[in-house]
């Protein structure tokens, strides 16, 4: 449907739905989307419209959580997520496929949370960027601010890859945020292996809207454990 479709507060997914060519979804201040367990929602165009979901009121949103493994977010084919404190948050191992499509002008893209099992999500020839200053949120960012990471993870102890080198139009693209890929594991009993492939970073840089921070600007961050018991963790870049 092209008519409005307004969500405040939380929107819980207890069935599988598909918002299709829907370019009007807004988001009221810090509302969330969450799906339950075992039940998926899927973003997706039509031939005439995409799908769009975006602030409705000039904040800052909550975002879209997807709880555990049985949980799984779609995001196809050209579909926007945008203005959110954080447009997908994978928790438990929640499962996410974003294919061509677009994250954009939200504080964080995607969260990835500890994980320890077989991690499915994939996300494939997408753009991630910050193209203006953020609408304003609460607690405040700072008045110019951009996007602070495309993906963040932390303790992911599994295997993952984000991209994919079959296709070069599966090439993902980070612009204007603070940092590209940001991991950190600390737990040096368990062992991730993350491939970064077919990704590209651009303006990803120390400075943005008069603010300067060196210790920022990185295209991919990676932290692990000092391996003090011995189990090695790999990231291969290419």
């Amino acid at each position: 449907t092209t008519d409005n479709i307004n969500i405040n507060g939380v929107l819980t997914i207890d069935q599988s739905i598909m918002f299709t060519g829907c370019p009007n979804i807004y988001m009221g201040r810090d509302a969330e989307i969450i799906i339950n367990p075992n039940y998926t929602l899927t973003l997706q165009q039509t031939e005439l419209n995409i799908t769009h979901v975006q602030s409705a009121c000039g904040y800052m949103w909550g975002g879209r959580i997807i709880p555990n493994n049985t949980a799984i977010l779609h995001v196809y084919g050209g579909s926007i997520i945008e203005d959110a404190n954080y447009a997908i948050v994978s928790q438990n191992g929640g499962e996410f496929d974003v294919t061509g499509s677009i994250l954009r002008n939200n504080y964080r893209d995607i969260i990835v949370q500890p994980y320890s099992g077989t991690y499915n999500s994939h996300i494939y020839g997408s753009t991630l960027s910050c193209p203006r200053d953020f609408y304003p949120s609460f607690p405040p960012y700072n008045l110019h601010e951009r996007t602070n990471t495309g993906i963040t993870i932390t303790e992911l102890a599994t295997t993952w890859t984000i991209g994919d080198a079959t296709l070069s139009a599966n090439k993902n693209t980070f612009d204007n945020m603070w940092y590209g890929i940001k991991s950190s594991k600390t737990n040096d009993a368990t062992s991730q292996n993350l491939s970064i492939v077919n990704n590209l970073f651009t303006n990803i840089n120390t400075s943005y809207g008069g603010i300067s921070d060196p210790s920022k600007g990185v295209a991919v961050y990676y932290t692990t454990d000092n391996n003090s018991t011995g189990v090695v963790s790999y990231l291969t870049v290419g």
